[in-house]
């Protein structure tokens, strides 16, 4: 994975679990003996100081769509984590947290200067349950840092009711409950289940809302937390967090990540906090810039040459701080407008780890200068280089936010010739460069956004279509709506798959609609499951008219994928249409698989108010 990113989707993904899947009943069973128990709820207590130790281990697998390349990155993190409750209402709480003793880890890499700065202290809004709802950061913290120590807390989210005492003329009280929480994956749903007075389990499992990351298209969650709670202290005594996140990996990249974390308190007699260290006036909220812009060293050709070809063994044998190489070379290649043929150079001459070769292509791609970029497309266009390497070219010139005349017409010619995986990645990366070119509002992207129709409408192989369709989802420019709504009629299901999931990346009504008004013909089950995904994602002004098609549809669909994307989309809506209750309750009694009767369980669970 590419350094930088790896380590910025990591710390993301690492507050996403996956565990067992466990089905959910009608009915919930108790622990006759809580009855004898007050359940703790959390008691938070202005002035009180409580250190923590925190542990957090991830350990991810990305294979890139149409090869078997796999990238691999373990992230570890270990921290000391004070906190102090600075104010405590009826409704939320203030805190004070700060990290200390950080050590971060990825892939055997460290970077002190990274550690230093996630020290800084920074301010925590919980609500009364436990859950944090608004983060407020020190001045000098990057989008990327702001984010990491947020996915940190979060990874330790606790969600208890006001009122989750067993009532005792209800046998069965409210020891279960379910809430929809969020990390920077999206929104799912969690189960709770209260052991004793303090201990609670947990399990997440499924997505309500994804993030807008094609990394994580039909990605599913699950976990298995465990919580310990003490009057005595503010939030947490401790807690243990055992997750996995994975995607299925159709028409994209296939990710896989096991997660580990705990928490656990040490004590409150060893802090010394002056709540003063919080009295900080919140920065503004930093966006995350993967490619900050650099000054270029000022180094003549040939010392700019030297030090590059030292650069390229120098990675190769680093074990600890290879982001700081990766970025140093990023800016040797803007130097002068040879640098970037001389990287080429010693990656033909040098025997290089697979993992640098990798990195050596980020670099070209954070160089970004029209000679970095024909860098990329000599080496995705050319016979001499391997189709792995040609893959990864291609790929990172996806991360080209202004592309040259001279790299848009490469990745074209490519994508019409006759190497399919090359073509196919080449056709990808002209949609996602035609996203970046429509953000910027390049002159040149309608040129290019029309190509990219034309490709789709002029094309006799149903591959092609379907990529050329794709690339269009990957603009996410709602001004093609129209045109891809077309292939909905379309006589290949192939190509109105396409079209379904590629209108659930252009977030607009006009996407909404032109599913909706297609759904009741579609006859191909996997297309109506791709229809009832990308409903779930899009923004609906009336969701009436869907939600009668999908009860109807669901009862005789006997694909189990679209049953399931059915019924995420009916529960996500259950809230609104209650007079669909009956429906799933009727459903739930026959349905054969397990993860369909878990959605919806939970989406039952949420409408009779256990939360």
């Amino acid at each position: 994975m590419k350094e930088k990113q790896g380590l910025i989707f990591s710390l993301l993904l690492i507050s996403v679990s996956v565990g067992v899947f466990w089905f959910l009943q009608a009915s919930w069973s108790v622990n006759n003996t809580l009855e004898q128990n007050e359940p703790h709820v959390i008691h938070w207590q202005v002035g009180v100081s409580q250190r923590y130790r925190v542990v957090m281990d991830s350990s991810s697998r990305l294979n890139m769509f149409g090869t078997s390349d796999s990238q691999n990155v373990q992230v570890s993190i270990r921290s000391l984590l004070d906190m102090v409750t600075l104010e405590a209402g009826k409704d939320n709480t203030r805190v004070g947290m700060q990290l200390s003793d950080v050590r971060i880890n990825i892939s055997g890499q460290s970077d002190p200067e990274m550690n230093q700065m996630l020290e800084l202290p920074f301010r925590v809004q919980f609500t009364a349950g436990g859950v944090p709802e608004k983060f407020e950061f020190s001045e000098g913290l990057t989008g990327q840092e702001q984010s990491m120590l947020e996915n940190i807390v979060r990874t330790f989210t606790i969600s208890i009711p006001k009122q989750s005492k067993p009532e005792k003329s209800r046998p069965e009280g409210k020891q279960n409950w379910v809430v929809k929480e969020k990390n920077a994956s999206g929104e799912y749903l969690a189960t709770y289940q209260r052991v004793s007075s303090t201990q609670l389990e947990k399990n997440k499992h499924d997505f309500v809302v994804l993030s807008s990351s094609p990394m994580l298209n039909k990605a599913t969650i699950t976990s298995k937390e465990s919580i310990q709670l003490n009057e005595r202290f503010s939030w947490i005594t401790s807690m243990t967090v055992d997750e996995t996140i994975q995607t299925p990996g159709k028409n994209g990249p296939t990710l896989h990540i096991n997660n580990h974390a705990q928490v656990n308190f040490v004590s409150s007699n060893q802090v010394s906090i002056h709540k003063d260290r919080w009295s900080f006036i919140a920065a503004t909220r930093q966006p995350i810039l993967l490619k900050p812009a650099k000054a270029i060293p000022q180094l003549s050709q040939q010392e700019a040459r030297r030090k590059l070809i030292d650069e390229v063994p120098a990675l190769d044998a680093a074990v600890e701080a290879r982001s700081k190489r990766i970025h140093i070379l990023r800016d040797l290649l803007r130097v002068d407008g040879t640098m970037p043929e001389i990287l080429l150079e010693q990656m033909q001459t040098r025997k290089l780890s697979d993992r640098t070769r990798a990195d050596l292509f980020l670099a070209l791609e954070l160089a970004a200068t029209d000679e970095a970029q024909a860098a990329l497309t000599q080496v995705m266009t050319s016979a001499d280089w391997s189709t792995r390497d040609a893959l990864r070219a291609a790929v990172a010139l996806a991360g080209i936010n202004e592309p040259s005349v001279e790299t848009v017409k490469a990745l074209w010619d490519t994508a019409y010739t006759e190497r399919p995986q090359i073509s196919n990645t080449a056709t990808y990366t002209l949609g996602s460069i035609g996203g970046n070119m429509k953000v910027a509002n390049n002159p040149d992207y309608p040129a290019l956004r029309d190509e990219l129709i034309s490709g789709a409408n002029n094309n006799s192989n149903t591959q092609q279509q379907t990529t050329f369709i794709y690339a269009l989802g990957n603009t996410r420019d709602t001004e093609v709506v129209s045109n891809v709504s077309t292939f909905l009629d379309n006589d290949q299901p192939a190509i109105r798959r396409a079209a379904a999931l590629s209108l659930g990346l252009m977030s607009s009504e006009q996407s909404a609609k032109a599913l909706t008004s297609r759904f009741e013909l579609e006859r191909n089950s996997q297309v109506r499951e791709a229809m009832a995904d990308s409903l779930s994602r899009l923004p609906l002004t009336n969701t009436s008219e869907m939600m009668a098609s999908i009860s109807k549809a669901i009862q005789t669909e006997t694909y189990e994928s679209a049953r399931y994307s059915m019924a995420n989309f009916m529960g996500s809506n259950l809230a609104k249409h209650p007079e669909y209750k009956p429906v799933l309750q009727n459903l739930i009694r026959t349905e054969p698989s397990k993860r369909v009767r878990q959605i919806i369980g939970d989406a039952l669970a949420m409408q009779s108010g256990i939360q």
